[in-house]
């Protein structure tokens, strides 16, 4: 059985909680690792170094930061340059 935190791309679960709809355009963005996540689900432009807005999602939908932050770490663990805008907290975890 694979761990609940893989993200649904690496084998995760096929649950609510580890799903993000997103128009075309943001899901290559964050598909590329050009866009990643914060646990508080802030988005961190990974290009331009800085930090956007935080995502909108549906007060009903669940999102586990458990995934959220097993994505931010595959690109972030990928790309060896430090991103300045991402908070040491949230790298850290």
């Amino acid at each position: 059985m694979k761990p609940a935190t893989v993200h649904r791309e690496d084998g995760g679960p096929d649950l609510t909680e580890n799903l993000l709809c997103l128009c075309p355009n943001c899901h290559v963005r964050f598909d590329g690792g050009a866009y990643v996540l914060t646990d508080d689900l802030t988005i961190i432009d990974t290009v331009k170094d800085r930090l956007e807005a935080k995502l909108k999602h549906h007060q009903w939908h669940y999102i586990n930061s458990d995934h959220v932050r097993h994505r931010r770490l595959h690109w972030t663990r990928r790309n060896p340059a430090p991103l300045t805008a991402l908070p040491s907290a949230q790298e850290s975890r």
